[in-house]
């Protein structure tokens, strides 16, 4: 009669399940995933930069994005709003940026986005890793 083992069953069981977790983890991270970033709230001044240069970095492309820049004296603004369905990759939002403050010399940015798409969710695990941050329940769809 063979003995029952459950040490060894227990190992065999958890090796298991650690596999369909990698496994499952690793198709998701192959995925295009969509981050509701909007949860951030409005980014201004060196944090919309830094969200620019990550976008680029990480190969995002945007959504329903507002971006203002105002003045220094808070005598004028402008704003640029893109809804709908168009994207935006990083560079061509640094290149809007760029035209907005040549017109409005000396100002203050902020960007407002609803989401950021990316071709493989690995691109948005970096990110978030990069600035160490974790995802909340709803944040993001396949």
């Amino acid at each position: 009669m063979k003995k029952y083992c459950p040490i060894k069953t227990t190992i065999q069981a958890n090796w298991s399940i650690w596999i369909n977790i990698v496994i499952k983890k690793s198709r998701l991270n192959l995925q295009p995933l969509t981050w509701n970033s909007h949860q951030q709230g409005t980014l201004s001044a060196k944090a919309a930069f830094d969200f620019i240069e990550r976008l680029i970095k990480f190969e995002g492309t945007v959504q329903d994005v507002i971006i203002d820049v105002f003045a220094n004296d808070e005598s004028v603004s402008l704003s640029y709003s893109a809804e709908g369905s168009t994207q935006y990759s990083g560079e061509e939002i640094k290149a809007l940026l760029e035209k907005l403050q040549g017109v409005m010399k000396s100002s203050q940015v902020s960007i407002s986005v609803e989401e950021v798409k990316f071709q493989r969710g690995q691109l948005l695990i970096d990110w978030l890793a990069e600035v160490a941050r974790q995802l909340q329940p709803g944040e993001v769809r396949k």
